[in-house]
């Protein structure tokens, strides 16, 4: 594996970079580099700034082993402060106008830093981030944890997209043609535009076929 597609990111301590997971992605990049077990403390001021850097000038010594760097750096930067700050952002935390995706970024992130694991206590977060619309909808899926509620939250945005689309295609361009000669041509009129259908989700199969019928029809009639 190519040593300089794994080396981290540089970690100030001032982020929302996760320090176990900088500091796995680093043992990762050194280990890949061949290097001795001692270049891992002497070496990590490399990817270190401000806070980060400041915590490492006064904490390793030239008798500093790795294993005590490594536990050291993990209460310095994953501190009750973050877990409190997490928990804390966790209770005020609305889906509001976000796609799911990115409320489930912010969620998941939020939970694992606040060390909250609990399934049922993660589902109860969820159900009170969200709008009154989509907690009916969640509860009468009958979700079993977090994951599945999040799903019929996917499942409903994407049909919200896909009524939207069929919604835009309804708007139909209308022609009309001047009864009077110019220049011996037919003269068209300025474009029109039907004003769009509102189509609910439930009934857009059974629009689609209405209008697939009219259009039947038409040629009938015009064949005829």
């Amino acid at each position: 594996m190519n040593s300089t597609t794994l080396e981290p990111e540089i970690f100030t301590g001032l982020d929302e970079t996760d320090p176990v997971r900088w500091i796995k992605r680093y043992e990762l990049f050194v280990s890949t580099c061949s290097w001795e077990t001692s270049a891992y403390v002497e070496y990590m001021d490399l990817f270190l700034e401000q806070r980060a850097l400041s915590w490492y000038k006064d904490t390793v010594s030239p008798v500093s082993t790795w294993e005590d760097i490594k536990k050291n750096f993990l209460m310095q930067f994953t501190t009750p402060d973050v877990e409190m700050q997490s928990w804390t952002a966790l209770q005020s935390l609305q889906k509001g106008s976000l796609s799911v995706e990115e409320f489930k970024e912010q969620f998941i992130s939020l939970a694992r830093k606040a060390k909250i694991s609990n399934e049922s206590e993660m589902l109860r977060y969820v159900l009170r981030a969200v709008s009154l619309e989509e907690r009916k909808k969640i509860l009468k899926s009958k979700p079993q944890d977090y994951r599945s509620a999040l799903a019929v939250l996917e499942e409903d945005e994407k049909l919200d997209n896909l009524a939207k689309k069929l919604d835009f295609k309804l708007y139909t361009p209308i022609v009309s043609i001047d009864s009077s000669n110019y220049n011996g041509k037919s003269r068209a009129s300025k474009k029109e535009y039907q004003a769009p259908e509102i189509v609910k989700k439930e009934d857009v199969m059974e629009t689609l076929i209405t209008k697939f019928n009219k259009l039947s029809l038409n040629l009938l009639n015009i064949v005829n």
